[in-house]
């Protein structure tokens, strides 16, 4: 039940997560945790605080090494810069005195990084979803999560009440829907010049 990110938060969107922390935690709670459904930028950049003081790494380097390495996820990265050194999308905006379309290159301060600092190559995504779906080869020296923490993810937490998603439930970090007889994993990001929806099943 976290609420939008404060007025007064948006002067600090270039300073770590944890100082967005703060200003997330003191706004009042929406509803009681557990008890509606609506999906919160604001709860992953608190968890990306937590992971930075669990793992005392900033958030970029604990998921490049328990996530992106282990799962051989080459292209992935978390800034535009190196997104457009590896050939891997981004998003994209007309420029008014130019007259032509550019590369979106500020498109994710720091602060929000765990909300919407990723980028990602199709065979990247293919990767990520086959952890997910129980279907992908990962190092087994290493593994990303366990099997338990895999089942409660793509687990229906809560289900999903508005128009555009009948019958669909809410997982963790991914939605949860049928088609064609099977179990769909879904997850749609949204950025500057960016709409891009992933499906898995």
């Amino acid at each position: 039940g976290l609420a939008d990110l404060p007025p007064e938060a948006n002067d600090n969107l270039h300073r770590p997560a944890a100082e967005l922390t703060g200003h997330i935690l003191r706004a009042p709670l929406l509803f009681r945790p557990g008890t509606q459904h609506s999906y919160s930028t604001t709860a992953f950049i608190v968890l990306g605080a937590v992971i930075e003081h669990v793992t005392g790494m900033p958030w970029e380097t604990a998921v490049q090494y328990g996530v992106l390495d282990p799962l051989g996820m080459t292209g992935a990265c978390t800034t535009t810069e190196r997104a457009l050194a590896r050939h891997v999308g981004i998003g994209h905006r007309f420029d008014e005195d130019s007259a032509t379309v550019v590369p979106v290159t500020d498109a994710c301060p720091v602060g929000l990084a765990a909300t919407a600092g990723m980028f990602a190559s199709t065979t990247d995504l293919v990767r990520l979803a086959a952890l997910y779906t129980g279907r992908g080869a990962v190092d087994a020296t290493q593994p990303v999560f366990s099997e338990t923490s895999r089942v409660q993810a793509t687990r229906a937490q809560r289900p999903i009440h508005a128009a555009f998603a009948p019958g669909m439930s809410q997982g963790l970090g991914w939605q949860l829907a049928a088609w064609g007889g099977r179990d769909l994993l879904l997850h749609q990001s949204f950025g500057r010049g960016t709409s891009v929806e992933t499906k898995a099943r």
